[in-house]
């Protein structure tokens, strides 16, 4: 067992959890992997570590997201999520993956009792993905993602469409520019306004890791720069002036939302336990601690 005290605005919590969360599963011959996902907003919270109940506090709620997957060689089989709220669990999907004797995903489907309620199938050419269908059961309507690849297997064009019977509509198209295999730059219309364009562009350091990256749609922006230490990702700052866009360059969740264009300033640290795996995420909203989420980790 795993004792983890939480810090949420000066105020200790103690949460008792067993969990497993490895990065290459197959690597390490297992079978079965268990990773917990522990969110938390602001307020009050009570916690009961005996029997792992939790309970509403003065405030706010605290809600556990367990996944258990089954792996076989690099693939994951299934996998289920738990989610708990108030020591109740209030949802259960089952999510199955099938592949082709490549080993190429084909599909996969997410039910709830038996009962399948999604299903996303997959096409390729070769090795390179080309087409992915999102579908719900019960529903007449999908989501397509069409793919087209320049020589170096890079996708260079992502077209998005709506499905409707045998009707197809085209409601975004992205692009993307690459130098030496890396993407410099991606092209999309913006989500409120198609006549608006969104850039991103990309900036890496000497060893190929991502260093900046900048996004624009008219006079809104959000700058992201990336910090490394012994080549672990360890600190992510932002500034801009918008919180409602941009979430393809960084996507930030935060207690003290901001929908007007006043300027903020975002930092994420990122701590790994003496095995390099990463134990402990905080998040700070123009200098002010926001979110802290704990990874409680147990290794086979």
């Amino acid at each position: 067992m795993f004792v983890v005290i939480l810090m949420l605005k000066q105020i200790p919590l103690t949460f008792i959890h067993t969990t497993s969360k490895v990065t290459k599963p197959a690597a390490l011959g297992l079978k079965k992997i268990k990773e917990t996902v522990l969110r938390i907003t602001s307020g009050v919270l009570i916690i009961k570590p005996v029997t792992g109940n939790l309970t509403k506090g003065t405030k706010q709620t605290i809600s556990l997201l367990i996944r258990q997957y089954t792996i076989k060689g690099d693939n994951i089989l299934w996998f289920e999520n738990y989610e708990v709220v108030k020591g109740d669990t209030i949802d259960k999907p089952l999510v199955n993956f099938y592949y082709n004797d490549k080993g190429q995903l084909l599909s996969k489907k997410q039910s709830r009792k038996g009962i399948v309620f999604m299903n996303d199938t997959y096409n390729y050419y070769g090795s390179d993905m080309v087409r992915a269908e999102v579908k719900v059961a019960a529903s007449e309507v999908a989501s397509r993602y069409d793919y087209k690849y320049n020589p170096e297997h890079l996708p260079i064009k992502k077209q998005e469409s709506f499905i409707r019977g045998d009707k197809e509509e085209v409601y975004r198209t992205t692009y993307y520019e690459y130098k030496n295999r890396k993407l410099i730059a991606k092209k999309f219309p913006d989500y409120s306004d198609p006549r608006l364009i969104v850039e991103i562009n990309y900036a890496y350091d000497s060893l190929g890791r991502i260093s900046t990256a900048k996004a624009k749609c008219d006079t809104l922006y959000r700058n992201v720069q990336f910090f490394y230490n012994n080549n672990k990702l360890v600190k992510v700052t932002a500034e801009g002036n918008t919180m409602t866009k941009f979430a393809e360059v960084l996507w930030i969740y935060t207690n003290n939302y901001i929908k007007s264009k006043a300027s903020f300033v975002f930092t994420k640290e990122l701590f790994y336990d003496n095995k390099g795996a990463l134990i402990k995420v905080t998040d700070k909203l123009d200098g002010v601690q926001d979110n802290t989420v704990d990874y409680v980790l147990e290794y086979y």
